[in-house]
């Protein structure tokens, strides 16, 4: 991972520590492969907009906590 690939790695992720913390994924409506899409809840908005696990994305944002800007590859 290049410098580049991490400051904008990390940059994402607090965006979405961000919008995990005020929960601000709540409400949002998306198309999902050509489907209208309610995301009601923080694993809907992992898996539906962020196209990840849940489980992913909070192993993320504890990395992101434990590491700040020098995360992990």
């Amino acid at each position: 991972v290049d410098a580049m690939q991490a400051f904008e790695r990390v940059a994402w992720l607090e965006q979405v520590r961000e919008i995990k913390r005020l929960k601000a994924y709540t409400g949002v409506f998306l198309c999902a492969d050509g489907k209208a899409v309610r995301v009601s809840n923080w694993e809907a908005f992992c898996r539906d907009v962020l196209g990840l696990e849940r489980s992913v994305v909070d192993r993320y944002l504890q990395d992101l906590n434990a590491f700040g800007a020098q995360l992990p590859a």
